[in-house]
Formats: C-alpha cells, structure tokens, sequence
C-alpha cells in the first residue's frame, strides 16, 4: 500500500520577488516544478505498484491518492528551501510604522504576499489561465477570466514556514475556483486520472473549516457520516454552507464536488470554496472526533451594515464574532473567521482581543487598503500583532470581498507532514503507524455507491471516539 506520508525532496528555482520601484512581476518558469512533480509521481506509482503485489483493493490506487500526494509534496516541501511553490512577496517590513500621535493603534500591514494559483478542475482552463498571467500586465487578465471560467486552486502554506509565527492556529489557507462542463468529453478523460474533489484520506490533530460560496460538497467519513452542504440553490442545501471537521484523533474523510445538476439542462457547474486549517493546543491533538454543519442566521448570522438604504458592508460569522454577533461553532481555541464583502469606497471596520496577535486576510475579489497600503486582488495581507482594530477602505469603483482570519497563536510547537499536525516526529510516525493498521478506518474508492461505502465503513471502522 502507498504511504501517502512518505516525505519528498523537490528541487525547483527559487521564488521571484517583485521589483518595488516598478510594482510589476519578475518573469518566472514552471518547467522544473512540473518536470520534479512528474517524476515524483513516476516513482511514487513504481513503487506503490511494487508495494501493491498481491493486494487487491483499487482505492489504494495512484489515481485515489492523487490529491494526497499533491499535499504531501506542498507541505513538505516547506521544510526546505526553496518551497515547491513560488510566491511574490510584495511587502515585507520588519518593523511596521508607528500609529499618528493621538489615535489608538491599529493594525497595519507588515507582509504582502502572492501565492501561486495551481490549474486543476478543468485543467485546460488552468493551465491557459497560468500562461496569461505571466504576459505583462497578464495578472489582472487572468483574474478576471478565472471569475467566470474557474481551474485554478491557490494553497496559502503557512504551516513548515516562517510564516507561521504571524498565523497560528491557522496552517493553511486554500481558495477553490473551478468549473465543469458536463458535456465536455475532456472532462471524462480529466476524471478517469484526477477524481472530482478529495477521495478517503486521513486527518490528525487538526480541524478544518470548508466554506462553499458557489456548488456545494458531499463528505462521507469512516464513521458512518455523510453531510452535504454548500452555497444554497433553491434550498439544496437546507442553508448549510460550512462544515466545521475536527479530526482529533484521526479519522478517514472523503469530500468529493456535489456535481449533481440542479436544474434540468444544467451544463455548467461552478465550485468555489475556502477551506481553512486550524491546528489544536496540544492536550486536544488526540480529542474527540467533531463534525458539524453550519449555516443561517442562528449559526453564522450576517452583519449587515448601512446607512439609510445604502448597505456599506456584509460580514457572515463563519467562526468567533463580529460586533456582538457570534457564531456557534464549536472550538479549541480562540479565533474568528468571517467573509465579508464591503461596498465601493467604504470603510468595513473589526476589534480583536488583544490576545489575537495572529490576523490575516486574503482578497477574493476587488482591493482594498489597510492604513494606505493597497492589498491586491488574490493577495494574502499579514497584519502587525498589536492594536485594537483593523480597519479595510475597499477600493472607489469595485468594493472588496475578502476572508478574514484572526486567532490567539498557541505556544507550542508544529509538525506537520501531509494531512497529520504534531509536536514532533515521533507523533508523525505514530500517525503513519496507526493509518498503516487502519486504525483510523480503511481508504474505500470514491465511486463505491452509500450502500457499498456504509459495509466499507462497518468492515473496517474508525477506533477512535466522536462527539
């Protein structure tokens, strides 16, 4: 059977910087990175086919552990430098400017960064879109495109870099665009090698935060759970947009893209989502399993605000709260999660405990400014670790939709190779024994129907407890 959390070593350029004078992008190549990914994946399927011998069961297979071995080679190439993906710092200051005498301190920025966008979901729309980007002036072009076609995932890693000093508890920040058209014969042909979503993997000492602004998902897990959720189309969804997964322990989990058309005649489904990592303090890495689903205003109720009939911002609690108005997902620690989006020229405004000296904020769509500095469109913003608020002016003609993430830093120490979060690596090896022996249940094939899935699952259960 393949160890989907065997570390690899990828050698690939270094990342380029932006020139600050002329505010444009160095050109840069991906013919390395593709090339190294490639072969390792060559040897990772020899070897697995030699592991294989005699064993009989296809959700073991290259194509089932595809997206696994994706994230092992993002997050363990971390470890050393360079990283396998490259990144535009845009803004790094090491120390931010003091506050204007006579005003309470606020936050400023003091990183600015560019995450590569990976083509996937369609991967012909990725790959075009990731050549327009590297014209001059080609960024914006793409952007745009990839609003209405999608293909493109963008991993922000912070976890196995120096990064996650400014971001814990958050480890990872992913933002999903995609499309499918059901009538493209491309899209058989993409499917037959890359499956559509996330087949049966294992997570430990960590949850996840999954946010479907467009589609939706469908979870199934080695607890016998199944969950649907996403953006809501004519109450698909029962108003469930976000799932709140603490693994703990460590139990198998398969999210796969909610393709089912809405509609007859449906051609085109779009898929968008956030999914956010939040590591555990550690007396609650091996806690109890918790699933959840949230959504309406009970659970993540939307602040809404204006003046007269003019709305000025929307902010949904995700996580936490925001002006007195709190979201009831369950947490480990303290941290807050919203997606807000604010009006052309408007200034949206958040107070954090000082406590939460961890804030960061990715721009989905639109720009906007903290305290002058300007966050592009598809750019993360690290803000300074002290002050009692932050306060986001969107840009004058297109506004700003932004995620935003704010949290108290755990001091304690982070390992993390592929899906598992630890203290050290006898924990990680650990993690590896107990997926060996099924511990955490066994990895079925990502078309088993729910009958064939639920015998699956009773075969070979989770040991571990849930909530």
């Amino acid at each position: 059977m393949i160890d989907p959390h065997d570390a690899f070593v990828i050698q690939i350029p270094p990342p380029c910087v932006l020139d600050k004078s002329s505010k444009k992008f160095a050109t840069r190549t991906r013919r390395n990175t593709a090339r190294n990914i490639s072969s390792t994946l060559l040897r990772t399927s020899r070897k697995e086919s030699a592991a294989r011998n005699g064993f009989n069961f296809s959700g073991n297979s290259l194509k089932h552990n595809f997206h696994e071995l994706m994230l092992d080679l993002l997050v363990n190439s971390q470890r050393s430098a360079p990283p396998l993906l490259n990144s535009d710092i845009l803004i790094d200051c090491n120390s931010a400017e003091a506050p204007p005498p006579g005003r309470s301190k606020r936050r400023r920025v003091s990183k600015l960064q560019r995450y590569e966008r990976i083509p996937a979901w369609p991967l012909k729309n990725g790959m075009q879109l990731q050549t327009i980007a590297r014209l001059p002036g080609g960024n914006e072009v793409a952007s745009r495109l990839e609003d209405r076609y999608g293909g493109m995932d963008c991993p922000n890693i912070f976890v196995n870099t120096d990064d996650i000093s400014k971001t814990s508890p958050f480890l990872m920040l992913v933002h999903h665009n995609h499309s499918f058209d059901l009538y493209d014969p491309a899209r058989w042909i993409e499917k037959s090698v890359i499956p559509e979503g996330f087949p049966s993997h294992a997570h430990r000492g960590m949850m996840t935060v999954t946010i479907c602004l467009k589609g939706g998902l469908i979870h199934r897990d080695s607890l016998g759970i199944k969950q649907c959720f996403g953006a809501d189309a004519n109450n698909k969804y029962c108003g469930k947009h976000t799932q709140a997964l603490n693994f703990g322990a460590g139990v198998l989990h398969e999210l796969m893209w909610d393709n089912n058309p809405s509609r007859i005649g449906q051609r085109i489904i779009r898929q968008e989502i956030y999914q956010i990592w939040v590591d555990l303090p550690s007396d609650q890495r091996m806690s109890n399993i918790a699933v959840d689903l949230l959504g309406g205003e009970d659970e993540t109720p939307t602040v809404i605000e204006s003046k007269g009939s003019d709305v000025e911002s929307s902010t949904i609690v995700i996580a936490g709260s925001h002006k007195n108005h709190n979201s009831t997902m369950m947490q480990k620690s303290g941290f807050t999660i919203l997606q807000v989006s604010v009006g052309p020229g408007k200034t949206w405004k958040h107070s954090s405990p000082l406590s939460f000296r961890s804030m960061v904020l990715y721009m989905r769509s639109g720009s906007a400014k903290i305290e002058g500095r300007q966050i592009p469109k598809h750019c993360t913003s690290f803000c300074s670790s002290d002050g009692e608020e932050v306060a986001v002016v969107a840009d004058e003609k297109l506004g700003a939709d932004f995620l935003f993430l704010s949290g108290q830093p755990l001091d304690q120490n982070v390992v993390a190779r592929g899906s598992t979060v630890g203290e050290s690596d006898q924990d990680i090896a650990d993690f590896s024994k107990d997926y060996k022996e099924n511990k955490m249940g066994k990895p079925w094939v990502e078309n088993l129907t729910d009958a064939q899935w639920k015998m699956h699952v009773d075969r070979y259960p989770c040991e571990y407890d849930s909530e």
